[in-house]
């Protein structure tokens, strides 16, 4: 079966700028709350269930090496209240990009044999588009 690697994948802020030394990272989706709409006439007792109206974009979080320089940046965009708009690039090209914000900035544990990693989460607000590769 053939599939893809996450080799490759990059973000980029339009302030913050390239992300650098990504180790992990959370590709977003969409999501949609749910009503349930049960009654104690529904068909056998089986639940029965909507589609809210709105729908979302979830928190993503990015595991990065922990580099002095990045550590600016990321602070300086934690205590910015503007979100700004993110663009995450697949390996084959394609974009999804959505206004968001950094909603948290901390480190990994800190090894004595290992090196140090930031991990800094996104939230997201309003629409995102994707753009698929031709």
């Amino acid at each position: 079966m053939a599939g893809t690697d996450g080799f490759g994948i990059e973000i980029e802020g339009s302030v913050t700028g390239a992300i650098a030394s990504i180790v992990t990272l959370e590709v977003p989706g969409i999501s949609r709350d749910e009503i349930n709409v049960t009654t104690h006439s529904s068909s056998n007792g089986w639940v029965e269930k909507l589609p809210q109206g709105v729908q979302g974009i979830p928190d993503i979080t990015m595991s990065l090496l922990f580099l002095k320089a990045a550590e600016t940046a990321w602070r300086t965009a934690a205590v910015n209240k503007t979100p700004e708009t993110w663009t995450i690039t697949d390996p084959d090209g394609n974009r999804w990009a959505a206004n968001g914000f950094v909603k948290e900035l901390g480190h990994d544990a800190v090894p004595v044999d290992d090196v140090i990693r930031t991990t800094v989460t996104l939230g997201f607000t309003g629409v995102a588009t994707f753009t698929p590769v031709a």
